[in-house]
């Protein structure tokens, strides 16, 4: 693998854009400091149009300076984990934002105080636009504490993250792989990159080797993972009954005020429309021509000789073909992304694993890849990209309380890019081969960011039920892993000793709840882009102004606006009614060709 410095400049990205230097940085976290003082001749004043105002601008300035720290601290960091002046950055950013949660922590409980009056002041021309935040704020009332008690809470908020961090440093920084054989001998360095890159490969024995030296790494890291994740499961918990919620779920879905309904019908519906997944695994297995389907067999495409590779640069062009489709505005910012180093590219020696696209308001969003040359990384591509968009045109349209957007909405545009990219791919393309790898790799998108993630959010629900009684183990922990894998994949497949510790592979636990809002954003783009080739540019405008509308409503009622329902059942039953039909269409393609 190389290291950073031997990576042409091009292909990482620019921070500069953020800050000059690790002294500007510094500088900054000063002069917050200095500033967020003045907070304090706040306290008591609120309830009054022009010293709210005034309070609002400093926290407003000073909140969008703390977002700069946090995205330089981080993506710096990233680059290279082993670096610990980067990791100190991180410390530093941490250290800062707790204090400010401190100094203006009074704010909202004081607010609380007004109340209803919050109304009236928000009809003062200098208030308006803080309506919508005083009405969420209200409904949040039941949750919130007073101010000494909110006080503590932000103190806390330096070592709230202790056991993500903590993994972090695990996964990228402490898990070495041993080297794998394939079926001549050769050995191959493994990495998280080419782990992926090894589950698509022809070679079995190198897939199987892959995927048994990865699970045989974390496994023996089996005791710090698992007291890790338990950490974590307690910190939420105690947090839940802190804000007097019922239980963890409850308290982050209510942040967004996300029906628990949303999250139950997603797993009942997937759950009641799983045969279409066990019958691909059947295809899978009769194609591979294997007598016993293992889990490692997963991965690999199905369809032989089909061309996988991509470099960068076609990977780019592509991209921007396929997105024509949502208009110039959308179209030249992407390409403005591409060409203006807003993407770090390549892998390299300690850098962070996976894909991330990470924005504040004040400055670019900013892109981490960790490509490798193939079909599914250009998806990888374009899916980030998304995110990009969506952060960029939230930050262009909507004051700095509104610049940001939930969670719940936040993987839509991301896989509206990845049908949009299997759109542009198949519609220009007759070659049977083609289009079943084509057909392959779209039913790879249901399968990972659908089932896969709807496996994931069961796994959360269970466990954390469970975490209540206090008796959760790395065994009990691995059982309901498996026993949830075997239900999504089908009783066809076998599972390889250590495939059951695959929940200590991804770090999305330690943001809980976050997992199957992949699969309702999934859901939610295959209907955007069913509306978007039926009716065109009204489709096409009133989901731009959905990706412009950051967090000025709720969420569920901002996709209203943009077609899509997802307090129903029925954008999640088309889907899966979708992906029934390309099994059956793979089915016919690969016969073609067989």
């Amino acid at each position: 693998m190389r290291d950073r410095k031997d990576i042409e400049e091009k292909y990482k990205w620019d921070l500069t854009d953020v800050f000059n230097s690790d002294k500007e940085f510094h500088n900054t976290i000063k002069e917050v400091q200095e500033k967020m003082e003045a907070f304090h001749s706040f306290k008591g004043k609120l309830g009054t149009a022009g010293e709210l105002k005034k309070c609002f601008e400093l926290y407003e300035d000073l909140s969008k300076k703390i977002g700069l720290l946090w995205l330089y601290s981080f993506v710096k960091s990233d680059e290279d984990t082993r670096i610990g002046e980067n990791q100190a950055l991180k410390g530093q950013f941490f250290k800062l934002n707790s204090a400010f949660e401190a100094v203006t922590s009074f704010i909202e409980p004081e607010l609380l105080t007004i109340g209803d009056e919050l109304q009236n002041l928000a009809k003062e021309e200098s208030l308006a636009i803080y309506a919508h935040y005083f009405d969420d704020l209200l409904r949040q009332k039941a949750h919130k504490l007073s101010d000494s008690e909110e006080a503590i809470l932000a103190k806390l908020g330096e070592i709230a993250p202790a056991s993500s961090n903590i993994y972090s440093m695990i996964n990228n920084a402490d898990i070495s792989f041993e080297d794998v054989k394939d079926k001549d001998g050769n050995l191959h360095k493994l990495t998280h990159s080419s782990a992926r890159f090894f589950a698509e490969s022809d070679d079995r024995e190198l897939r199987k080797n892959a995927s048994t030296n990865t699970m045989k790494e974390y496994a023996s890291k089996k005791n710090t993972i698992t007291q890790t994740f338990i950490e974590n499961l307690k910190k939420d918990r105690v947090m839940a009954h802190i804000r007097n919620y019922n239980s963890p779920i409850e308290m982050k879905l209510f942040q967004n005020n996300i029906p628990l309904a949303v999250y139950n019908n997603l797993l009942e519906t997937v759950a009641a429309n799983i045969k279409p997944l066990h019958k691909f695994s059947e295809i899978r297995q009769k194609v591979l021509g294997l007598d016993t389907l293992y889990n490692y067999d997963n991965f690999v495409s199905l369809v032989k000789g089909a061309d996988n590779k991509i470099s960068y640069e076609e990977a780019v062009s592509t991209v921007l073909k396929s997105l024509k489709i949502l208009g110039e505005e959308y179209f030249e910012m992407a390409k403005t992304a591409f060409e203006s180093r807003w993407i770090d590219v390549y892998e390299n020696t300690g850098k962070s694993s996976g894909a991330y696209s990470a924005g504040v308001p004040g400055v670019h969003p900013y892109i981490l890849m960790n490509f490798n040359d193939t079909i599914g990384d250009m998806f990888t591509l374009t899916h980030e990209m998304g995110h990009a968009m969506h952060s960029y045109f939230t930050d262009k349209t909507q004051p700095k309380i509104y610049s940001d957007y939930t969670i719940f909405l936040a993987e839509i545009a991301s896989t509206v890019n990845e049908a949009l990219l299997y759109e542009y791919l198949i519609e220009n393309t007759t070659d049977p081969k083609k289009r079943a790898y084509l057909l392959n790799e779209r039913i790879d998108s249901f399968r990972n960011t659908l089932f896969r993630q709807v496996t994931f959010a069961a796994f959360e629900k269970e466990v954390h039920e469970l975490a209540k009684e206090g008796s959760l183990t790395t065994e009990k922990l691995n059982e309901v892993f498996l026993d949830l894998s075997k239900k999504e994949l089908g009783s066809n497949v076998e599972f390889i000793s250590g495939a059951e510790f695959g929940w200590a592979r991804i770090p999305h636990f330690y943001r809980s709840f976050y997992v199957y809002q992949y699969a309702t954003g999934f859901c939610a783009s295959v209907a955007i882009v069913e509306k978007i080739k039926k009716e065109g540019a009204p489709a096409i405008n009133a989901y731009l102004n959905m990706l412009k509308a950051g967090n000025s409503g709720y969420s569920v009622d901002l996709l209203k606006a943009a077609g899509v329902d997802l307090t129903t059942k029925e954008p999640i039953e088309a889907a899966l009614k979708n992906f029934a039909q390309l099994v059956d269409q793979f089915e016919a393609e690969i016969l073609k060709i067989q």
